[in-house]
């Protein structure tokens, strides 16, 4: 049983991690799809872009 409360806590500390990563880079191109005008600038574009890598 500790074994996999080891395992469902490393796996869950992956996910959310992997979300973290990911969720800033989709929201970026969600939010400059619906609007054009929202501009984030360059440097923060290019964050988000190598955060989602």
């Amino acid at each position: 049983l500790l074994h996999d409360t080891k395992a469902v806590r490393s796996l869950g500390i992956v996910l959310g991690v992997f979300c973290a990563c990911w969720l800033p880079f989709f929201l970026m191109y969600l939010i400059t799809a619906c609007c054009p005008a929202c501009d984030l600038g360059y440097e923060w574009s290019c964050a988000i872009t190598w955060l989602g890598y």
